[in-house]
């Protein structure tokens, strides 16, 4: 697969954004609706069997919907037909009246540009449901769309005083099938208030530009290489905006001869994408630019290929330019076996997202039960070009008239801001009988390596611990730490939330430690055990500081919380939305609220941190980084009754659901940047073990791509009993040998470590220290395995 992108730099989709602030001429002459006179022909729907619909009206001269419950409400406004001349045509002179079919010039060569000028009542842009504009075929092969959520601070959505313009550019496949527009409201991902009402003031279609008119200013740069390590596979729903079969089905993924592949394994309900974690390429408002998706397929039959979506979609989830391809009908603009085709997404972002990072998304659907069963789509090629945006005007926007109720405090203005900035503070305190002291302050310095070579500048972060000293290079004795900036104490964390975070765009706190909870059941934060009474920091006192930060004339627009200790989704009261703010809380908790958390291994190898930033420093998003380092926590079957179960909240409900990670799945340690070295792999480890008797065991891990410095064992007793107000960390730990110059490692586990009947696991794990980031500790994902011990007749472990 080649990878191409304009002025290396990467980029997303096929709607443009336009500032309101640029004047118009006369109105555009292909097709115009005012909604003066009502609906002019556009018609209501909704998915009653899968989704509540909105209450819709149209009130003041426009199409509006009105929303229920955002977690469950869908509908849509569409238009009459809208039917292109063949050959060529004039377009007409003035807006089309009421209910006759607008004649739209032919596209082959010619761009169109769809405006809707939208309307909300929503108190500020936070609070406005995600919407979605889209171009949709009569015979629904193709539909191009744009959609727009309250992600990552973007203000550029419709609220109380703000009417917004949105574009949406595209080139038609044929100048003879008629289409639909479509406006679409989709309370589905939790995002925006109840009740809110949007509303279509204004539709124009409008002849855009010549294509050949376009003057090419930057130069293609080609990417030989598939560049895997940028691109991540899921089978989850998040990249799909509306899902009509319930629930899905993974797919599996891979890259095969030049291209990556997703095998949908079945043709009803199931999904599968590839990502970009992102691309390089920055946002310019005044440039437009094509994005092609050159895909193929395995199935030799075009009528029952199946679905596909492509996209690009700003690194902060705000806007996705997309396109969807169909195998309705015929299947005339699908691929093929033997005909890989190429897709246009063309777009021109707002300005609202200058500046900002894009990442690539390739979506294959097996929802048709008419489609082929258990087909491979094929993304064969990408590439992104750029060109000078030409001068253009259009409708202006009128400011609307906001409905003031007197008792409303004004929400206030989020001020831009320039820089990310972290926190880090390793507590629990540096005494004798701190059962995690080593595995606390080298996560905690794990933490501030991975940063740093992620991208933050010293000054933007602000590390605070218990243990002001590391081992020396020998190490035995101590030597202080150079990166520690103070105290792991309350008054530190206050000041670093409310003072020194000031002006950020957005801040990271990691807590790592212990975790406990008090007798009325409330979790908190252990951050010095060695006084007494020890220094806590408890979920009331957290969130106040939070408070402080996030509120006033200038509050800080983005928390993100991280906890590493027992008992951490106890503080997810913590993140719980403020309804009516601009602001947004979200929490990544090692564990429940109700279990402890393993802190196993001598410098905390066997904990979720240590998946956790293994996942990120790679360029995976903090959602990804997440659903790695929970799959490879669960791999611990201890305790065994209550293992480690990781919890993630950005929605602000408090709560781990299946909607969870939309949000931070476009977040970053550092930003969205991917590195192309190779982490570990760990191919095959000794299966299964039934041993009759406690004798020294041999077990080995053959390591294949990215190589590996070093490879252990962790063996853990699955019928231990353990302590439950401390950390899981009593881990026996083996150590293999690498066998010759190959890539198979071995170990012999002592008879002693296996003296009692019962189940064992042993984890085994590979990990190598990238040089070209600064010797930073990168870990393979780990496989776990069992030994059994069953003792004969008259055998007692004594």
């Amino acid at each position: 697969m080649r990878v191409s992108v304009a002025g290396n730099r990467w980029l997303l989709g096929s709607l443009g954004i336009l500032a309101p602030h640029m004047a118009s001429a006369a109105p555009p002459s292909l097709a115009y609706y005012d909604f003066d006179s009502g609906a002019q022909g556009w018609t209501a729907a909704s998915a009653p069997a899968n989704f509540t619909a909105p209450t819709f009206s149209t009130d003041s001269g426009a199409l509006q919907m009105r929303m229920g419950d955002p977690r469950s409400t869908f509908g849509f406004w569409s238009s009459p037909a809208l039917s292109f001349e063949t050959g060529g045509g004039t377009p007409t002179p003035s807006p089309t009246p009421a209910g006759m079919r607008p004649a739209l010039l032919p596209a082959s060569e010619e761009m169109l540009r769809l405006d809707y000028v939208l309307t909300s009542d929503a108190q500020s842009f936070a609070d406005t449901p995600s919407l979605r504009l889209r171009l949709a075929d009569a015979d629904f092969q193709e539909v191009s769309a744009v959609s727009l959520r309250s992600l990552g601070g973007f203000s550029g959505l419709p609220y109380e005083t703000n009417a917004r313009r949105f574009s949406l550019y595209t080139v038609r496949r044929s100048d003879s099938i008629d289409a639909y527009a479509n406006f679409d409201l989709l309370g589905t991902d939790g995002l925006g208030a109840a009740g809110v009402q949007v509303g279509l003031d204004t539709f124009a279609a409008a002849k855009s530009f010549a294509i050949s008119d376009l003057a090419f200013q930057q130069t293609e740069f080609s990417q030989s290489s598939p560049a895997l390590g940028a691109w991540t596979f899921n089978s989850d729903r998040l990249e799909v905006d509306i899902i009509w079969s319930g629930v899905e089905s993974a797919s599996t993924g891979g890259f095969s001869d030049g291209s990556l592949y997703v095998d949908l394994n079945g043709n009803t309900n199931h999904v599968g994408y590839w990502k970009t974690a992102g691309t390089g390429l920055t946002l310019d408002s005044e440039r437009v630019y094509r994005a092609r998706f050159v895909v193929g397929t395995d199935v030799d039959t075009r009528s029952t290929v199946p679905d596909f979506t492509i996209k690009v979609q700003s690194t902060d989830g705000s806007v996705s330019w997309q396109k969807t391809i169909s195998s309705t009908g015929n299947g005339s603009a699908s691929p093929m076996l033997g005909d890989s085709k190429g897709y246009d997404i063309w777009y021109r972002p707002p300005a609202e997202l200058n500046g900002e990072g894009v990442s690539l998304v390739f979506v294959a659907l097996g929802f048709n039960p008419s489609d082929s069963a258990n087909a491979r789509m094929l993304l064969e090629d990408v590439s992104i070009v750029s060109y000078a945006a030409p001068n253009e005007e259009f409708l202006p926007v009128a400011t609307p008239t906001p409905t003031v109720t007197p008792t409303m405090t004004p929400v206030p203005t989020v001020t831009a801001r320039s820089r990310e900035k972290l926190i880090i503070l390793a507590g629990g305190g540096d005494y004798a009988g701190n059962p995690i002291r080593n595995q606390t302050r080298q996560l905690a310095e794990y933490a501030h390596r991975v940063a740093v070579a992620r991208g933050y500048a010293e000054q933007d972060i602000k590390y605070l611990s218990s243990f002001p000293t590391l081992p020396n290079s020998g190490g035995t004795a101590e030597v202080p730490n150079p990166n520690v900036d103070g105290p792991a104490t309350e008054a530190a964390l206050r000041q670093a939330i409310t003072e020194w975070a000031d002006g950020a765009s957005s801040l990271f706190i990691m807590l790592l430690d212990h975790g406990d909870l008090d007798a009325g059941g409330e979790a908190y934060f252990l951050l010095d055990g060695s006084t007494s009474p020890r220094s806590i920091l408890t979920t009331t006192a957290l969130d106040a500081m939070l408070d402080t930060a996030q509120t006033g004339t200038d509050p800080l627009p983005e928390v993100i919380l991280y906890l590493d200790m027992c008992y951490a989704g106890g503080f997810a009261p913590v993140v719980t939305s403020t309804p009516g703010t601009q602001v947004t809380r979200s929490m990544i908790a090692s564990t429940s609220a109700d279990r402890l958390a393993s802190f196993g291994g001598v410098i905390g190898e066997m904990s979720f941190t240590s998946f956790y930033l293994s996942a990120a420093i790679q360029g995976l998003s903090l959602a990804d980084s997440f659903a790695v380092a929970r799959s490879a926590i669960s791999t611990l079957r201890s305790p065994r009754n209550s293992p480690q179960s990781p919890q993630l909240d950005d929605d602000g409900d408090g709560t781990y659901t299946s909607r969870d990670g939309g949000r931070l799945r476009n977040r970053f340690v550092g930003g969205p940047s991917a590195f192309g070295f190779l982490p570990p792999e760990i191919l095959s480890v000794t299966p299964d073990l039934t041993l009759y008797t406690p004798a020294d065991t041999s077990v080995w891990v053959d390591t294949g791509a990215g190589g590996a410095d070093q490879v252990q064992g962790f063996l853990v007793y699955e019928e231990q009993e353990f302590d439950p107000s401390q950390p899981i960390s009593s881990y026996q730990t083996i150590d293999f040998v690498r066998t010759g110059t190959g890539n198979r490692w071995t170990a012999s586990i002592p008879g002693r470590f296996l003296s009692a009947p019962g189940d064992y696991s042993i984890m085994y794990t590979a990990s190598k220290r990238e040089t070209s980031l600064s010797s930073t500790p990168v870990m393979a994902v780990p496989v776990a395995r069992r030994i059994a011990i069953i003792p004969p007749t008259g055998w007692y472990p004594y």
